[in-house]
């Protein structure tokens, strides 16, 4: 019987520590599916910039401690299927980072928004002046951005 009692005061002492934040453990990993960002430009030439910072944002995101990163399974030509499976992919992580290219070559803009996961909702949104077209640095600003918001990072 006292072992009983002993095990259970053990349990509860043992939940009471981790509801205040007494374990001194690293933070619970946070998976983000770092999504293709978007050429909305107009201009062909701008791609080849979007690819380079899809590489770096992974690339800098990866370097977080306790961040996995994934990036987008190659998806079926069908575009209905395609959509279906990416939906899945999303599933399997906490967030899901998308963004957009835009403006003209003297103004381009990048938008960024971390969704979650599991319902889809926009967590974190923010807008960066892509001025010089230095893929690295525009990826440290949205890197260290959106460290603010994920769990466990802040």
């Amino acid at each position: 019987m006292a072992l009983c009692v002993f095990g259970i005061l053990w349990v509860m002492a043992g939940w009471w520590l981790a509801s205040r934040g007494g374990h001194n453990g690293p933070p619970p990993a946070v998976s983000v599916l770092v999504l293709p960002v978007t050429n909305s430009t107009g201009d062909a030439e701008r791609t080849a910039f979007c690819r380079q910072l899809d590489a770096e944002i992974s690339k800098k995101l990866a370097q977080v401690q306790g961040v996995t990163v994934s990036a987008p399974l190659p998806l079926p030509p069908d575009p209905q299927q395609a959509n279906k499976a990416l939906e899945e992919q999303k599933k399997k992580v906490n967030g899901v980072l998308s963004g957009a290219l835009s403006g003209t070559s003297g103004t381009l803009q990048l938008s960024a928004q971390l969704s979650d996961g599991g319902s889809g909702y926009r967590v974190w949104s923010h807008s960066y002046q892509a001025g010089n077209g230095d893929a690295a640095a525009l990826a440290d600003e949205v890197v260290s951005g959106l460290t603010t918001v994920l769990p466990g990072r802040r």
